[in-house]
């Protein structure tokens, strides 16, 4: 079932398990249509003597080209954090989704291939530097969370105290934040195989005279799930339109430049277009456009062992060039056939 709130449809919703609940619930806020939270900001009270709150509100950063900002409610207490820890592997998978979603990431460490790629590649952080600061070191999207609250206790209450956000890759960005309490509960959830966090809302108390305690609980909307895919060598990102051409341009918001992961089977994957609906194919003499979809092997993908995306039926890489050109070759060594995606 798809749901449908300020003009943004989405599909399922995850949320803290309410150990506390004291506060109002503040209206849930989105990324803009087909973008997805791809950083964070924490407002957090830091311990001291006395009445601590501890976490005071969330704000997300998501993937459109504005890095639009997003928050539900903030807390009267605490300072911003900006700047995050360095991404932890997680040293287990917690849901099975995780594993099925290496699968969808065309290349999951971007940090880890650069040096593969040459310049060009250190070029193409150009617009993903600041992400990386406060979001996952593969650029990749939020896919759930782990939040850690204190339940009601007889002295100070603190309700929330920390938030990690679950990264595509399995990694977990967080920051280093220190809680003094009785007693800890934890929920952790992931958004369901296809999609990933688009929007938020909070439960916070406001100020009172009394036992302070600020945000109490947190839920996260999930969306489908749709990636831009961005050339290595020209910085651009694939796009198409009505008529089936395939091209790249200059990154913008236009969901021309989304494309839906179709997973076939456990090594071939298809591209759809998501204004349009038609899915990336490719013929012998290294075309490749845009067609209804057919199911058959020249819609069909896979990633080699060189991160390249290569046709099933062709065993050409798909390439661009500086001009917007899309087109197959035999697989090479250049970064015109490296793609990472947002």
């Amino acid at each position: 079932m798809v749901f449908d709130t300020n003009c943004r449809e989405y599909s399922t919703v995850i949320g803290s398990d309410r150990h506390t609940n004291w506060g109002d619930w503040h209206n849930p806020v989105f990324c803009p249509e087909y973008s997805f939270a791809v950083g964070i900001h924490v407002k957090f009270e830091r311990y001291h003597w006395g009445d601590n709150t501890y976490l005071n509100a969330i704000r997300l950063i998501c993937d459109d080209t504005a890095s639009t900002q997003i928050q539900s409610g903030e807390g009267a207490f605490g300072s911003w954090y900006t700047k995050k820890s360095g991404a932890k592997r997680s040293i287990r998978n917690t849901n099975s989704s995780v594993s099925a979603r290496r699968f969808s990431a065309l290349i999951k460490f971007l940090p880890d291939i650069l040096g593969l790629v040459g310049k060009a590649a250190q070029v193409a952080l150009f617009f993903s530097k600041e992400k990386l600061s406060k979001g996952c070191d593969d650029m990749g999207k939020f896919v759930g969370f782990e939040f850690e609250a204190e339940p009601r206790v007889r002295g100070d209450d603190g309700a929330g105290l920390t938030i990690k956000m679950n990264c595509e890759s399995g990694d977990k960005v967080f920051f280093s934040t220190y809680a003094s309490v009785m007693e800890r509960k934890y929920t952790e959830k992931f958004c369901p195989d296809g999609e990933a966090i688009c929007g938020i809302r909070t439960q916070i108390e406001p100020k009172i005279s009394g036992d302070d305690t600020a945000l109490n609980n947190v839920d996260f909307y999930c969306c489908k799930n749709y990636y831009k895919l961005f050339n290595i060598a020209t910085k651009r990102v694939l796009d198409s339109d009505f008529s089936g051409k395939v091209y790249t341009l200059d990154t913008n918001d236009s969901p021309h430049q989304r494309w839906q992961l179709i997973r076939r089977d456990d090594k071939y994957f298809s591209l759809k277009n998501v204004k349009t609906g038609l899915i990336l194919d490719s013929n012998h003499n290294g075309n490749v456009y845009a067609y209804p979809d057919y199911g058959n092997d020249h819609q069909k993908w896979f990633k080699d062992d060189k991160e390249r995306i290569v046709n099933k039926a062709t065993n050409r890489a798909l390439d661009s060039d500086f001009s917007g050109k899309v087109y197959t070759l035999a697989p090479n060594d250049s970064d015109h056939q490296l793609w990472f995606r947002q």
